[in-house]
């Protein structure tokens, strides 16, 4: 992606012909640079997308990059003696479980604001219901921590984008440290078979992420 030079213009700031505006906070609830917006509000990397590569995410991840990153996941587990299977086709299914679990309580209107689903060129991500602040969790430390000590039996692993998933069958090993892999630009979301918990990796995670919630 061609970002150009940053350049100040009135409120916002513009990379090159990308002038997409969003509404980000951190976890700490403070605005990005410190700075409380006026009447508009800053635009990140993580929101911008170049409409000439749409293949191309906004973690940078091409779709051949994103499957290779999955599977370099479903082998790492593998190879942790972590019992785990593909399951084809179940990746659309479970996000929108998720949504109606964990972004429910969100009105249509909400949802748009923070960006949760693919629109006008922006694309979406499950987890801004985290990172917007508009419902409690863990994040960073904390998450791997609640993560790590949650008891945990049959699990689902699924993406932001691609419709493959996994099942752990059993995960009561499985820790935060076995999800990192050495190229982190995947969204990847865990949840128990009942959608009681879940546990994020965001491809800005340092930044925005990890995260942890109860239902």
């Amino acid at each position: 992606m061609q970002r150009g030079r940053r350049k100040e213009r009135g409120n916002y700031l513009a990379y090159g012909a990308q002038q997409l505006l969003v509404e980000v906070r951190t976890e700490t609830g403070n605005w990005l640079g410190g700075r409380k917006p006026l009447s508009v509000t800053k635009m990140v990397r993580s929101h911008l997308v170049d409409r000439r590569n749409e293949h191309i995410d906004e973690g940078g991840a091409t779709l051949g990059h994103r499957r290779r990153n999955e599977m370099e996941l479903f082998h790492q587990l593998a190879r942790r003696n972590i019992k785990i299977r593909k399951q084809s086709g179940f990746g659309a299914q479970w996000r929108q479980q998720w949504e109606e679990v964990f972004a429910g309580h969100l009105t249509e209107e909400e949802k748009q604001h923070i960006h949760l689903r693919n629109r006008n060129g922006v694309n979406g991500y499950l987890w801004h219901v985290f990172s917007y602040g508009m419902r409690g969790c863990f994040t960073g430390e904390e998450a791997e921590m609640a993560f790590d000590q949650e008891e945990k039996t049959c699990c689902y692993l699924f993406f932001q984008h691609g419709d493959d998933a996994f099942t752990v069958e059993d995960a009561s090993g499985l820790k935060a440290a076995d999800l990192a892999t050495e190229n982190d630009k995947i969204d990847l979301y865990v949840v128990d078979s009942e959608f009681n918990w879940t546990f994020v990796m965001t491809h800005e995670s340092g930044w925005l992420g990890p995260y942890f919630s109860r239902r």
